[in-house]
């Protein structure tokens, strides 16, 4: 998404923050001012040390 949204300028690309930030708004369940909302996946990130 990062990268798509790289590629837009102008009005194009306050359209696509507006939209994004919309689904946000929609799907948040959270009520203390924070963001939770349903994924359909996990992601896991993992760090090998030494």
């Amino acid at each position: 998404m990062t990268r798509f949204a790289g590629t837009l300028s102008g009005a194009d690309a306050e359209k696509f923050a507006a939209d994004i930030a919309d689904v946000a708004r929609r799907f948040n369940t959270a009520t203390d001012g924070t963001v939770v909302a349903p994924g359909e996946y996990l992601q896991a990130v993992g760090v090998r040390r030494g």
